[in-house]
């Protein structure tokens, strides 16, 4: 799934990631669930 990270904050000792994907959803993961996509440009 895809979608742009918004922020990042820890919790308990572990790194949760805010995604807002492009199916609409917006959830916190855990960081180790989230692989950048470094090769993609962003519009601006």
């Amino acid at each position: 799934m895809e979608g742009t990270i918004r922020y990042t904050c820890e919790n308990i000792g572990r790194t949760l990631v805010r995604v807002d994907f492009d199916s609409g959803a917006s959830l916190m993961v855990l960081a180790d669930d989230v692989t950048p996509d470094v090769g993609k440009r962003v519009a601006s």
